[in-house]
């Protein structure tokens, strides 16, 4: 079984460049930003053996890759990355039984209908999108890294306030203002980083960000009695349900972080049978936060009509029964469609446009009435 694939072998620590008798330290460059690994600033340092970053050095790098940062993947890495790989090779389908749901999820949920705007996490639309909405701001990360280590600097910036360095000139003092509450969304699990290997593994992209993400944000969010918002792709099985639910077990564990801090949705984006979708959300309850129904590409990846329906009025059960928050991404914002899942059970949507955001809105109210 996947589950029971061992963790890669630790490689020997010795050669790290930075560590002292409390482990790895962050090493600052001349203007006292954390330096990388593997070129830039911190070429001419030791680089270990067991971490090969192949990215060109740029400025967002300094505040993104720093040796604590990498410290904090390799643990993940070296623990889930064959586990990982196990589940995805795998063609096994395992069998899942129809349940009741006799659980519940913690109390994140309202019950009110919403309007989540969808948006780039790069940083300029990152900014206009927290000054665009008063609800939820769903940041999606990009394939370029460059742009990658751009919006992981910015969401520092908003989430803790924490000074960014830019790679020349002053730093940056001030934080990303917005009312909105921020979610990130990660890239499909069935990506990998080809120019980030560690163990001699590509890091899963997915892994690479929810560990940045959580290690420079989950202390601060949680000092507020926040959660630490992540929407995730491609969870189609329990197996890959279990792995995330272990993955933020340890996250937690290592972070020192309460076990309501991470906040997990779920984007189901492919045809899920009803009591699948059901035993995963069941496995993930410790950390669930919500379940988002992707109708466009759950179509273009097979689905049929039939059985998106059937999903969204499953997961709108699962809402009224245990707390959980349930969304749909729809083609268009017509107030028909809305109606439609709105009568299936599904709580709110998710628009792609801040235009779009008084209709939706509009539209949600009125088919309440």
């Amino acid at each position: 079984m996947a589950e029971n694939v061992d963790p890669t072998e630790e490689l020997a620590h010795d050669e790290w460049h930075g560590v002292g008798p409390d482990g790895p330290e962050d090493i600052l460059d001349d203007s006292g930003a954390p330096v990388i690994w593997g070129g830039g600033a911190d070429q001419g340092h030791i680089t270990p053996h067991y971490v090969d970053i192949r990215y060109e050095h740029a400025g967002g790098s300094t505040n993104v890759l720093t040796n604590l940062a990498m410290d904090f993947l390799e643990k993940l890495s070296r623990r889930f990355a064959a586990r990982l790989e196990a589940i995805q090779q795998s063609d096994q389908a395992e069998e899942v039984t129809a349940e009741t749901s006799d659980w519940r999820v913690s109390p994140r949920n309202d019950g009110q209908p919403f309007v989540d705007l969808m948006g780039d996490a790069d940083a300029e639309p990152l900014i206009q999108g927290l000054n665009s909405t008063t609800g939820v701001y769903v940041a999606s990360f990009g394939t370029a890294w460059e742009t990658v280590q751009d919006a992981h600097s910015v969401v520092r910036r908003r989430l803790s306030g924490t000074t960014i360095y830019r790679n020349e000139g002053d730093p940056i003092h001030e934080p990303v203002s917005g009312d909105a509450d921020l979610v990130v969304r990660l890239r499909p699990m069935a990506e990998e980083d080809e120019r980030m290997l560690i163990h001699r593994r590509h890091l899963n992209s997915a892994l690479r960000d929810f560990g940045l993400h959580a290690f420079f944000n989950g202390k601060a969010v949680e000092e507020r009695n926040e959660t630490l918002g992540f929407q995730v792709r491609g969870i189609y099985t329990v197996e890959m349900a279990e792995w995330w639910r272990d993955v933020m077990e340890a996250t937690e564990d290592l972070l020192g972080l309460s076990g309501e801090t991470l906040g997990l949705t779920i984007e189901f984006d492919a045809p899920v049978a009803s009591a699948q979708a059901t035993a995963i959300c069941k496995t993930l309850r410790g950390n669930l936060a919500g379940a988002i129904l992707n109708g466009p590409a759950f179509v273009e990846n097979g689905g049929t009509m039939e059985a998106l329906d059937d999903l969204a009025r499953t997961l709108g059960s699962l809402g009224g029964s245990t707390g959980l928050r349930t969304g749909a991404i729809l083609s268009s914002s017509k107030k028909e469609e809305i109606a439609h899942v709105r009568n299936l059970g599904i709580q709110g949507i998710q628009v792609n446009s801040a235009d779009a955001i008084a209709e939706a809105r509009e539209s949600l109210s009125s088919s309440q009435s």
